[in-house]
This record gives C-alpha cells, structure tokens and sequence, in this order.
C-alpha cells in the first residue's frame, strides 16, 4: 500500500512566492530601463490609463508629490512621447490643462500592464 504524503498548498507557495516576486521585478526593471522610464513615469501612465485623463494637480495628490515635481515628470514625459498636455476651456496655467496618454507613442510595447516575455 502506497503511503500519501500530504502537501501543505500555502506552506509550499511561501516558499516559492519571493522567488516568482523577484523574477518579475528584475523582468520588469529590465523593460523599463530599455525604453528609459522610471517607475514613477510608469504609474502615471498606469494612472492615466486608469483615469482617461488627469490635471496635474489630480496627479500630483495621486502620488503625494509636489505640483513642480510632477510638472517635471509630465514634461519629460511628453519629451519622451508618452503623453500629451491640452488645453481646455478657461484654464489658467498648466497645471490645469488634463494629461492624457498618446495614442500612437514611440515605445514599441506597452509599458502600463508590462506582459512577460
């Protein structure tokens, strides 16, 4: 008679889950540092997937920072040719005017929902 051996299914995926997290950090720091993004640039755009659209100031209460550090990301970004800035309507100043992502940017995979390869 054959002896079961039993598995403990959570104990087993501890064990492997920092291994499987860490493949995936490095795979994914690995895209990022191709096309020159930072990981800050990447949750912007994960923003503004997720929004459509953002002022700068939604942006900069999303991610805690200052409206002259954002501004300092969305220009590099836009220098980068992952967003753009529009005006619209009355809105004085630039941190009024939305962001929003380009549709057709020089990246030639998506950064935002980066797939393994």
């Amino acid at each position: 008679m054959a002896v079961k051996r039993q598995i403990n299914i959570g104990e087993e995926i501890a064990k492997v889950h920092p291994l499987i997290l860490r493949e995936v950090a490095v795979k994914q720091m690995s895209v990022f540092s191709k096309d020159k993004i930072t990981l800050t640039q990447v949750v912007v755009l994960d923003l503004l997937k997720e929004k459509g659209s953002c002022r700068m100031g939604d942006i900069a209460a999303a991610l805690n920072l200052t409206m002259s550090a954002v501004t300092g990301i969305i220009d590099k970004m836009i220098e980068m040719g992952l967003v753009k800035r529009e005006r619209s309507g009355k809105t004085e100043g630039s941190y009024g005017f939305p962001c929003f992502l380009r549709e057709k940017g020089p990246l030639k995979r998506s950064i935002v929902n980066v797939s393994m390869p």
